[in-house]
C-alpha cells in the first residue's frame, strides 16, 4: 500500500513539476517587475550607498520616515543629518530618458517609443522639506533637498544640482563643508525626527 502510494506521489510530481516551475517564475516576474520592488530597490541603493560612502562619524541616516501634516500624512525615503546640513533625500526608481522641468506639474520618462508622465518629483519633496524646516526650526540654508533617480536613467533637459542619477547624490552632499550645526544640535534633531515618526500603518 505504501509503495502504491509513492509512486502515485511520484506520477503527481513529475507531471505537476513543470506546471509549479512556471508558475513560481511568473510570480518571481511579478513581484521583480511590480513598483513596490522597485522601490524597494531604489531605497536599498540610497541607502548602502550613503553607508559606503558617507562618514558614519559625520552623517546619520534616518530611512522611511513618515511624518504627520497636520492634514494628513508624508512619507520621507531618507533623511541624513549631518554638522553641515538636513538632507532630505527622494529616491526615484526609473529608467529610460527623463524630461522635465523645475515649475512643470508633470515630468515625462520616455523608453523607446512608449512615454509615460508622472509628478515633478521636486514638488513633493520641496513641501517635505519645508515640513522638516519648520519641525526642526531650520532657516534655509540649514537645509537641502535632493532628487535621485536610481535607475538606468538619463535627463535630456537640463536639472537643477539637486537632481541626481545614482551615486551622484554623494559629492553634492560632500560639498557642503561648512558646518552650519554643533553635535549637540545634529543629535537633537535626530531624536526630533524619530520621536516624530509615525508607526508604519495603512492609513499611513
Amino acid at each position: 500500500m505504501q509503495e502504491q502510494v509513492l509512486s502515485h506521489l511520484t506520477i503527481l510530481f513529475y507531471v505537476l513539476g513543470p506546471l509549479i516551475f512556471v508558475v513560481l517564475l511568473f510570480v518571481l516576474a511579478l513581484i521583480i517587475y511590480s513598483p513596490w520592488f522597485k522601490e524597494v530597490i531604489g531605497k536599498t541603493f540610497v541607502l548602502f550607498g550613503s553607508q559606503l560612502k558617507l562618514e558614519k562619524e559625520n552623517y546619520f541616516q534616518i530611512n522611511n520616515v513618515t511624518l504627520s501634516t497636520g492634514s494628513g500624512s508624508t512619507q520621507i525615503d531618507h533623511i541624513i543629518v549631518s554638522v553641515y546640513g538636513v538632507f532630505v533625500v527622494e529616491d526615484m526608481d526609473l529608467r529610460g530618458k527623463i524630461s522635465g522641468g523645475v515649475h512643470h506639474q508633470t515630468w515625462t520618462q520616455q523608453i523607446n517609443r512608449h512615454s509615460h508622465k508622472f509628478q515633478n518629483p521636486l514638488l513633493h519633496i520641496d513641501d517635505n522639506a519645508r515640513i522638516i524646516s519648520k519641525m526642526l526650526g531650520l532657516s534655509n540654508h540649514q537645509i537641502h533637498s535632493l532628487v535621485v533617480f536610481t535607475g538606468d536613467s538619463s535627463f535630456t533637459s537640463k536639472m537643477p544640482e539637486n537632481v541626481i542619477t545614482n551615486l551622484g547624490y554623494i559629492p553634492y552632499i560632500n560639498s557642503k563643508t561648512e558646518p552650519v550645526f554643533v553635535e549637540l544640535e545634529v543629535q537633537n534633531m535626530i531624536e526630533m525626527i524619530e520621536s516624530g515618526m509615525l508607526a508604519e500603518s495603512l492609513k499611513t
